[in-house]
């Protein structure tokens, strides 16, 4: 009894304590305890560490067959060493951390531009792939803004505006409406609960004096409110005695009752009275309303267990509230739904109420169910993932209770949103792929969650997923990239060798090093910033967060073997075709490599789109940085500087022609391959929806 728990904000008093329970002893301590779970590897992270490991294998092999090759063709073993030294330097995409970092970290600045805080980079990925979004309702998929619209007593059914403060039933309204009730006075208005502070501005508005109240009526003593008891009770002194003010949930408050308020005074409540008035607040909270139940109680003494004032109380009103749905929530609700992805409310409010606001912004239709809080605690995670994908509305949840349908949830192989504000619901945010915290909430819950709502908007949570799917299509573009260059290299070199090693090295270990520096640099980082394709929301999640499967691999291998055909196809033309010496078909084979890679970053950007006028708008960025990575090669090929650093020399225009052409057929041939891809794609995707129809 009478604890103070740690993380309570006092506002006000003074007072005395003893400390009780430090750290992990406190109620913070426990839910701190609940949370200190190690997180695993996110897939994103799981995927790079295998890819890292299989093109370190790769590129160890590769370079030790190409320096055994080497060697037995009579090269110096000084050579070849350095030159697979840098063939394993060229295989592995050494800027991959850094254009993830970077590409993650712009994605979390747009994110914050629309208001989502990310807290831990890996969630961008973990959005990218929600396929369901628990959300709350008040505050969230409404405004918060809540006002007291109908008050219902006595048989009457009243506007707040028309009450009359003065008679016998509007003092009793307003002494529980006051009293019970911790709202306070601000600078300009009143401050705390919306649900409360409705109470007192409307009792203001009617006439009524808020503050002459509370101080003939101090307050002795209360029972606060909790989100599994569902009400509240003050305590004040009165006329030698103490009178008891409630208010709650109507369910929970009428079967404390056992008397009604009427005009000729209390009422005993009957069978009938108790389902007409349970009826009413039905009747309010089918309208969209919130509801609450006032109750009162005068006793002599207090009893020994305070909570047991909370029997035989006398119904003073059933009031409702309303909190406007957010104008884009309709549109917020339909655009995730449009993107696969289940949205599922969960509330503590009335189900009949949840009910009216889900129907509203449209998560269900007339005939879909609501599941009760009390059946969802009856039930196991189990038993209710057998059957979690029937029900979108969840009514009168405990903060608590949110775990089990996130287990449910993801035990269905889901990726699950979870929205919290409150300390209770911090074990839920963190049991979340994606916790996703209020703005207005309290700290441990931001602190668990893996991202902040500023403004508390579900709109905004819908905007988040489209820029944690734009992330991760970006950086799976850039893998693709990165890696078919340098497979393109490692093909180069690996031909070179066999085919054509009498000849010469097809490229030296500095001009393999060049070509990573101007390629992987700018042009991965421009693509890993690209802006949201537009068909971003009209389709699917993709929850395996695959960024590299067998058969992407398979054509990333097709994609270098292009790009190493045209550079190839240069050492060909260049040497029995032009007849040009060795250095400068080395040359421009060496200009080729970066020219056609430089090309194919475009193609790539347009292979990830899926059809060329499926981004919004051109990505200067890539322009630019394939300007400056070009001009840097042109140096290397055409000053004196970079002739010497680099053991180039000039490329005759004939030559510049072949790489031209060259680097033509390669973006031709990757185009090919694109359409080819996306035709059959479609014919199977038509086969597959005449099988369904």
């Amino acid at each position: 009894d009478s604890m103070l728990h740690a993380g309570t904000a006092i506002a006000g008093g003074r007072g005395r304590a003893i400390v009780v329970a430090t750290g992990r002893e406190t109620e913070f301590g426990k839910i701190a305890s609940a949370l200190t779970a190690e997180e695993p590897p996110t897939p994103l992270q799981v995927e790079l560490d295998r890819v890292g490991r299989r093109l370190a294998v790769l590129a160890l092999a590769t370079a030790g067959l190409v320096f055994l090759t080497g060697v037995l063709r009579g090269n110096p073993v000084e050579a070849m060493l350095l030159t697979a030294v840098a063939l394993a330097v060229a295989a592995i995409p050494e800027g991959l951390p850094a254009v993830v970092t970077i590409t993650l970290s712009r994605g979390v600045q747009r994110m914050a531009d629309r208001n989502a805080i990310v807290r831990r980079l890996p969630a961008v990925e973990a959005l990218g792939a929600a396929s369901v979004i628990c959300t709350d309702k008040t505050g969230t998929l409404t405004r918060n803004e809540i006002r007291l619209q109908r008050i219902r007593m006595a048989g009457y059914d009243l506007d707040p505006a028309d009450l009359d403060v003065v008679s016998d039933l509007g003092r009793a309204f307003v002494d529980v409406a006051v009293l019970c009730n911790d709202g306070r006075r601000g600078d300009d208005d009143w401050v705390g609960d919306p649900t409360e502070t409705s109470l007192l501005h409307a009792i203001e508005t009617a006439g009524g004096d808020v503050e002459g109240v509370r101080a003939s009526l101090p307050r002795l003593d209360e029972i606060a409110f909790d989100s599994s008891r569902k009400r509240m009770t003050t305590i004040h002194p009165r006329d030698g005695g103490y009178l008891v003010a409630t208010k709650g949930a109507p369910e929970i408050v009428l079967d404390r009752c056992s008397t009604v308020l009427d005009a000729a005074g209390a009422v005993p409540l009957d069978d009938a009275r108790r389902h007409s008035l349970a009826e009413i607040a039905v009747d309010l909270a089918s309208s969209g309303l919130r509801t609450l139940a006032l109750a009162r109680r005068t006793v002599g003494r207090l009893p020994s267990e305070l909570d047991l004032v909370e029997t035989e109380l006398e119904l003073v009103a059933i009031v409702g509230m309303s909190d406007a749905v957010r104008d884009e929530a309709p549109d917020a609700v339909a655009s995730a739904r449009r993107a696969g992805i289940t949205v599922v409310m969960v509330t503590g409010d009335h189900e009949v109420t949840a009910r009216a606001v889900a129907r509203e912004v449209g998560i269900i239709g007339d005939g879909d169910e609501v599941m009760a809080g009390d059946r969802l605690r009856s039930m196991s995670v189990d038993e209710l993932a057998a059957e979690v994908d029937r029900y979108r509305v969840y009514a009168r949840i405990d903060p608590l209770d949110k775990v089990k349908i996130v287990d449910a949830w993801q035990q269905r192989g889901e990726i699950v949103a979870m929205t919290g504000d409150g300390v209770n619901d911090a074990p839920a945010l963190q049991a979340a792929d994606i916790g996703v915290a209020m703005g207005s909430g309290t700290d441990v819950a931001k602190g668990a969650a893996s991202m902040i709502l500023a403004d508390d908007d579900f709109a905004t949570i819908v905007a988040a997923v489209r820029e944690g799917r734009s992330i991760f299509s970006n950086l799976r573009t850039v893998v693709s990239y990165l890696l078919s260059c340098n497979v393109s290299e490692v093909i180069v070199m690996l031909l070179g060798f066999l085919v054509f090693g009498a000849l010469g090295d097809p490229l030296l270990a500095v001009q393999l090093l060049w070509i990573n520096l101007v390629t992987d640099g700018l042009p991965a980082l421009a693509l890993g910033v690209d802006a949201p394709e537009e068909g971003t929301m009209a389709r699917p999640p993709d929850r395996s967060r695959n960024i590299l499967s067998a058969r992407r691999q398979l054509t990333l291998l097709g994609l270098g073997s292009i790009l190493a055909a045209a550079a190839l196809g240069t050492l060909v033309i260049g040497h029995y075709a032009l007849g040009e010496d060795w250095e400068v078909v080395r040359t421009m084979v060496f200009t080729t490599l970066v020219v056609v890679q430089l090309a194919h970053a475009w193609s790539m950007r347009q292979r990830a789109a899926g059809r060329m006028d499926s981004r919004p708008e051109p990505n200067r960025l890539l322009l630019g940085a394939a300007a400056v990575s070009f001009g840097l090669q042109l140096l290397v090929v055409v000053t004196p500087l970079g002739r010497t650093l680099f053991e180039t020399t000039l490329v005759p225009m004939a030559g510049w022609g072949v790489i031209a052409g060259l680097t033509a057929l390669s973006w031709a041939a990757i185009g090919g391959v694109a359409m080819v891809r996306r035709s059959r794609g479609r014919t199977a995707g038509s086969r597959q929806g005449s099988a369904d129809g």
